[in-house]
């Protein structure tokens, strides 16, 4: 008896998941660049950046309670304080790998990060070297004290709450 029931939940497994994958192949795969089925608009050739900042700052916005009015105001500074961070956290601070390596933000041959970098790649002198380290550590010491700046400025005009949801955030120290 038992042997049986389990051939007939085998066999009705594999019917049911035959039933369901079949149609679902069939389906046509849109283009590149067109919609898919699911929607979204976040699918290949399908994603607005300004749609998403709008998103993004409307999300905040209601995380923290701002009317349309104070966001006017407040809205840019915690734009400038995100933008610092990632551009001073990932845009050369990092190692060799992920935000900060070869595919990170330092793609810019110009920034000190991606000269010191080729500079390491490339067995430079060490005169070369510590010019290379001399120049990259003010760059980011000149980010840091941007961000610093930034994040004063956007604390004068939080509530204490307000302050410590944007340090949870990771916007504040």
């Amino acid at each position: 008896m038992k042997k049986q029931l389990f051939l007939f939940i085998a066999l009705f497994t594999a019917v049911v998941t035959t039933a369901v994958i079949q149609p679902t192949s069939a389906q046509e795969k849109p283009e590149r660049g067109q919609r898919g089925q699911r929607g979204g608009g976040f699918g290949r050739g399908d994603f607005n950046m300004e749609e998403f900042r709008k998103r993004m700052e409307d999300r905040m916005r209601e995380r923290y309670g701002f009317s349309e009015a104070e966001w006017k105001v407040i809205g840019p500074r915690f734009t400038a304080v995100q933008e610092l961070r990632i551009r001073g956290t990932f845009g050369g601070f990092g190692g060799r790998g992920g935000f900060g390596g070869r595919g990170g933000r330092d793609r810019d041959s110009d920034s000190p990060a991606a000269q010191l970098r080729a500079a390491i790649e490339d067995d430079a002198s060490a005169k070369e070297l510590k010019d290379k380290l001399t120049a990259y550590r003010k760059d980011r010491d000149e980010k840091a004290a941007k961000l610093k700046k930034a994040q004063a400025d956007l604390q004068v005009l939080l509530t204490p709450k307000q302050e410590a949801q944007a340090v949870l955030d990771g916007l504040l120290n």
